[in-house]
């Protein structure tokens, strides 16, 4: 019993080196302290797909009627991506129009033209918004403007 108990425990401690190097190939010595670009892309891309789907299930909503879960899915699209989405504020603006505040609308979509100057679906919801606020002269300078830049084949925009 001895020499089987001897002969257990000297293939235990042969095993144990394999194990340790087993380990120190499945978590690495040097961590990166920086994450590489790859990575941060990868991130980026993965919060803008998040937040496109909250800002659609938010459209969605919003022509349903059913403006509180609208404004619900809009703050998860703000949560994951508002600085550099358009959409987020153009979305926001869209749910403010609908609750009747044009003019807390216009300001969601300013802020929207302040990250992406040339966003057609953001000018021609502020057009609307000016519409809805009789300032016609404004919406008329906005989708000028629009239809003579990208927004040129924007159906609604002519």
């Amino acid at each position: 019993m001895k020499s089987i108990a001897g002969n257990s425990v000297a293939s235990l401690q042969s095993l144990s080196p394999s194990v340790l190097s087993i380990q120190s190939i499945l978590q690495p010595s040097n961590v990166p302290s920086k994450p590489s670009t790859r990575t941060v892309l990868r991130k980026e891309r993965s919060d803008r797909i998040l937040s496109d789907l909250w800002l659609l299930t938010a459209h969605v909503f919003i022509k349903l009627g059913k403006l509180d879960e609208a404004r619900k899915a809009v703050e998860e699209a703000e949560n994951v991506d508002w600085i550099s989405n358009p959409q987020v504020w153009c979305a926001l603006g869209q749910l403010l129009q609908a609750e009747g505040d044009p003019e807390q609308a216009q300001t969601a979509f300013q802020k929207a033209l302040a990250i992406d100057p040339h966003d057609v679906n953001c000018l021609l919801w502020l057009a609307k918004s000016h519409v809805a606020q009789q300032s016609q002269e404004m919406a008329e300078g906005i989708l000028d403007i629009m239809t003579k830049s990208n927004g040129w084949d924007c159906a609604e925009a002519w």
